[in-house]
């Protein structure tokens, strides 16, 4: 037994001397398969917050839309924005459960997108939360060995993270500096949105009951939230009106059902494809109109 453990002993020990030196050389675990998530979960480790009373989360739209210093300068709250791309609702459901238990916010807005309801969850984001507050906190390394990724897999993701600054609320700044080609690839070639929500039909339905058990929970907490539908380019809906006035219904049904806040900023005349980066990204100038919409009804929201 005693040779059993000092080979095992010595045959972990130039791993653990390995991600030692990685931890060192400042190349991270990976704690989902997420990049900008886990870069912001990491950021928070260096800069712990002390109050949040109004968080942001959801996906990429959330990410960057929402102008930071707009959002604090005009409400006056702690307010930080732990959005990542890619998220389902189902992803954004987990993650915020873990995060309303750490920090209690008073209020949650999700400004969201049919994107966010068309795929599978992302199981990492539950082993993570599932993972202990103490060793995500005090012992990070622990996802060095937890879903053991290759020494090539962290430098090759290491390499590839030049596009995950953020402000000091949490904003995504690379959506801006990047153009016309986005973070996901050169989006100019426009699906049939008819045909991309056949494709998509299971996956509407499983997140629509994560956007249920969200809002239910969130009830619960006594969390208020303010579910903001974003705007896309006008060819979504002149294309694809019929289903995406029935997620618009769905939506609105779910999250008033439970008390929170539904929100439609989807208005082509207002967002204009020039606003636009992509289909469903905004510029710049775009994101601050949709800020300042939201701003004005989160003051109406605040005063109740």
């Amino acid at each position: 037994m005693t040779r059993f453990l000092l080979k095992t002993f010595f045959f972990l020990l130039p791993v653990i001397i390995g991600f030692g030196i990685l931890s060192r050389l400042g190349v991270p675990p990976m704690m989902t398969n997420s990049g900008f998530f886990d870069h912001k979960m990491q950021w928070l480790q260096r800069h712990p917050l002390k109050d949040v009373r109004l968080m942001a989360a959801g996906s990429s739209m959330t990410a960057y839309a929402l102008n930071s210093e707009m959002i604090v300068e005009q409400l006056h709250l702690p307010y930080y924005n732990f959005a990542s791309w890619s998220m389902q609702i189902g992803d954004t459901r987990v993650v915020v459960m873990d995060l309303v238990r750490t920090y209690h916010p008073d209020y949650l807005v999700i400004c969201s997108s049919p994107a966010e309801f068309t795929e599978a969850d992302n199981p990492t984001y539950r082993n993570y939360t599932a993972t202990s507050p103490f060793i995500r906190e005090h012992f990070p390394g622990y996802f060095y060995f937890s879903d053991y990724h290759s020494i090539h897999q962290l430098l090759l993701r290491k390499y590839n993270s030049s596009h995950l600054g953020i402000d000091e609320w949490g904003r995504g700044k690379a959506l801006f500096e990047m153009g016309k080609k986005t973070l996901h690839g050169d989006d100019s070639a426009r699906a049939d949105p008819n045909v991309y929500f056949s494709e998509h039909a299971s996956g509407f339905e499983h997140q629509y009951r994560e956007l249920d058990s969200l809002c239910a929970w969130l009830q619960q907490e006594r969390v208020k939230l303010v579910f903001a539908q974003a705007p896309m380019q006008a060819f979504v809906g002149r294309n694809g009106r019929q289903w995406l006035n029935a997620h618009f219904d769905s939506c609105r049904l779910i999250v008033g059902r439970y008390g929170g806040v539904y929100l439609n900023y989807y208005d082509t005349t207002l967002f204009k494809d020039s606003l636009f980066v992509d289909p469903g990204h905004l510029t710049a100038a775009g994101s601050d109109i949709i800020t300042k919409k939201l701003v004005a009804d989160l003051k109406i929201v605040i005063r109740q």
